[in-house]
């Protein structure tokens, strides 16, 4: 039986995050990252009795645009791919996330392109993008709250003026180039286990992107393509540069440009219309009328 790891970031939306699971509960396995600032109590109460799910205990608080949503993925990972099952793939989703097709399909999807690792991006290194060089060259604290938010937002903002890293890491190897891409990605078992040797080889990566802006678009982008692995993504290896924009760099999601819209009802005839596997973001409290015609779609293809 050919098995899927899902990797799911989680930090609210019991609710969804159950239905999530209930929705890809077919020849599958979870990884529940709950963000640490949330109470694990509900989640726990919810989700731990099933023999297929697996939370992790030692959890991160997770800030956005920090290095410990790069923390709290690889604590999934790890864990996946320490696993005594050899997943055919390890897909990673936010707890906003839901699938467009069927399991059916997306098993399907993974059967046709065996060979393909998911995981796009372009080389921020040789770009001449001042938009990304100073995402990795200024300095950016984000995962830490000084006295308050305000304080914080002036002291992030003065830290940040400041270009005193180089556009690549030095490895004991040499130059690495760092590369950019979309947070979500699908990668194989061998991959993963290859890019987690490449982490674990050059600890130079963690101190790189431990105050890069966020790291979580380009730190596994970066170690894929360190990996031999690296010319066997969708674009056949390194993507040109596209412009702005990290929905462009989507590998199996729909996400609106802005990435922050969470999609209604409203959007329904794109939404079926995508020939994505999963959207991205939908919540219980203003997707719920979308999810059910998703449901039912997926339900048709199932038949």
């Amino acid at each position: 039986m050919n098995k899927i790891a899902y990797l799911l970031l989680v930090h609210n939306d019991i609710d969804h995050c159950e239905r999530l699971v209930d929705s890809l509960d077919h020849n599958s396995d979870f990884f529940i990252h709950i963000d640490s600032k949330t109470k694990i109590d509900e989640f726990a109460k919810r989700l731990e009795g099933r023999n297929n799910i697996t939370l992790i205990k030692d959890r991160v608080p997770v800030y956005w645009g920090g290095f410990n949503m790069i923390e709290a993925t690889k604590k999934l990972l790890k864990i996946s791919t320490e696993s005594s099952y050899e997943y055919i793939r390890h897909i990673l989703l936010s707890g906003a996330d839901y699938p467009l097709v069927s399991n059916e399909g997306i098993h399907s999807f993974f059967e046709k392109n065996k060979g393909i690792e998911f995981i796009r991006g372009f080389n921020i290194s040789k770009s001449n993008s001042r938009h990304y060089l100073n995402q990795v060259e200024r300095i950016f604290i984000m995962d830490k709250i000084i006295i308050n938010h305000l304080v914080t937002r002036v002291f992030r903002k003065l830290v940040s003026c400041f270009r005193v890293k180089k556009p690549f890491i030095l490895t004991e190897s040499g130059k690495m180039d760092v590369f950019f891409g979309s947070q979500w990605w699908a990668i194989s078992g061998k991959c993963a286990k290859e890019m987690l040797g490449v982490i674990q080889s050059n600890p130079q990566i963690d101190k790189y992107f431990q105050h890069s802006f966020a790291p979580d678009e380009k730190y596994f982008h970066t170690v894929f393509f360190q990996t031999s692995y690296k010319n066997n993504n969708q674009d056949g290896g390194e993507g040109p540069y596209k412009g702005r924009g990290t929905y462009k760099w989507s590998n199996l999601h729909l996400i609106h440009a802005s990435l922050s819209k969470y999609y209604t009802i409203q959007d329904i005839d794109e939404v079926m219309g995508s020939s994505n596997l999963f959207i991205r973001k939908v919540s219980t409290d203003i997707s719920n009328e979308l999810l059910n015609e998703i449901d039912k779609k997926r339900t048709l293809a199932s038949n």
